[in-house]
């Protein structure tokens, strides 16, 4: 095992009357030799210490665990009320006052989106009055996408977690 400044740690076994003359060797090549000694008590001490440490590491990781699940617990609250402010106040501004209208989350199939809009235009459509499908105005970019669509009913989207599977 090699550190930052390119020491090495060597492990070097051998019989003890070799010893000494392994030492002279290693120092006359400038080489450091330190002497280890085995300690059955230092090698307990070290097993309890690292258990206790493993036992502390299991219960930080719980209570992060807990404090992670209602953080994240309180954001989606808060994400929802936030939802659900902007669908009263657009709902508010587009039909006026008094508030008088319903909400709802409506979830289609990723390949039935055009037919879910198409539906709830014709349905709410007529009720919406001069704001049907049919007066939409061109709110194009100067790249030529459209930047917002108009709809005769309130639309929000909320894609609260997007995963991106990559094909082997």
């Amino acid at each position: 095992m090699d550190d930052k400044d390119g020491n090495s740690l060597w492990r070097v076994v051998m019989f003890r009357s070799s010893v000494e003359a392994f030492k002279k060797a290693c120092r006359e090549k400038r080489f450091l030799v330190k002497d280890f000694e085995y300690s059955e008590e230092a090698y307990k001490k070290l097993k309890v210490s690292r258990a206790n440490l493993d036992e502390s590491v299991k219960r930080q990781h719980e209570l992060v665990r807990g404090l992670y699940q209602a953080a994240w617990s309180d954001a989606m609250v808060a994400w929802m009320h936030i939802k659900a402010m902007r669908v009263f106040v657009e709902s508010v501004l587009r039909f006026g006052m008094p508030p008088r209208f319903a909400s709802f989350v409506l979830c289609p199939k990723a390949n039935a989106t055009a037919k879910a809009r198409k539906a709830l235009s014709d349905i709410l459509g007529k009720q919406a009055g001069t704001f049907a499908a049919d007066n939409k105005t061109d709110s194009r970019g100067e790249d030529g996408k459209d930047d917002d669509e108009f709809f005769p009913y309130v639309s929000l989207s909320l894609t609260p977690f997007t995963c991106v599977r990559e094909k082997a």
